[in-house]
């Protein structure tokens, strides 16, 4: 997956608001960009931290720069970026990389299903259809353990929804994507949800199958690399300060 544009190169000045960013360029400019979550980015929003943005879409909601990478200490690049995830897990379907989601006729993105619901990746062969939700990763600690969930009041709705669907004989999915280079392992988190933990192992008895992908980011694109393990049985609790 490339990026919609060239990146630029600049250094994180101040983040305001949680959405946007004042970012100093190498001409001694300052430009104001769009940064594309309102979520906690720990370790990656740092006074001086070096980032890069993509430039603004003509007649699009995207008018602004857009904030791509950071690269955080030990020279590692994260993808701050979550809208990517889904059309990263698309290519590497499409491409056999994630080997658990093949052998489809059809893949359909962003389909509306039951009373206002929207899976992201829907796969069907005949009468078998696969509901695939992703959640991207990018709380990351200094070991290279992702967390999840990072931020309040996310993950439970995600869960119930897979486990609905899993009964209603479909085959059901939630594929985690790590958007950072040092990713290794990614577990359950009880710091903002503690009955997250209940509801995941609820999923798993009901035969949702949880799987977790890692990205390999560069400055000119990323792919999904390879499967890494999701500890299910290792809770930990997320600290202040990854």
């Amino acid at each position: 997956m490339k990026f919609k544009s060239q990146l630029t190169e600049g250094v994180l000045l101040k983040r305001y608001f949680r959405f946007l960013l004042s970012v100093g360029l190498s001409d001694r400019q300052k430009l104001i960009i769009r940064c594309p979550t309102l979520a906690p980015l720990p370790d990656c929003d740092i006074l001086g931290s070096r980032l890069w943005f993509t430039n603004p879409i003509p007649l699009t909601v995207e008018y602004l720069h857009t904030w791509e990478l950071v690269e955080v200490d030990g020279g590692a690049l994260v993808c701050v970026n979550p809208e990517h995830a889904l059309n990263l897990c698309i290519e590497g379907i499409k491409k056999a990389v994630i080997t658990e989601l093949q052998d489809f006729i059809t893949i359909r993105s962003l389909v509306n299903y039951g009373k206002g619901e929207r899976i992201d990746i829907l796969l069907t062969k005949g009468l078998m259809q696969t509901f695939v939700m992703i959640q991207p990763i990018i709380a990351v600690s200094k070991e290279g353990v992702g967390f999840y969930p990072d931020t309040p009041n996310i993950g439970t709705k995600q869960l119930l929804s897979l486990i609905q669907l899993k009964q209603a004989g479909h085959r059901a999915v939630l594929l985690f994507c790590g958007l950072h280079n040092n990713v290794h392992t990614i577990c359950p988190a009880n710091y903002f949800e503690p009955n997250y933990n209940k509801i995941l192992e609820e999923a798993l008895k009901a035969g949702v199958e949880i799987l977790a992908y890692k990205a390999k980011i560069t400055l000119s694109g990323m792919t999904v690399e390879a499967r890494i393990p999701f500890l299910f049985n290792e809770t930990r609790i997320l600290p202040n300060k990854l």
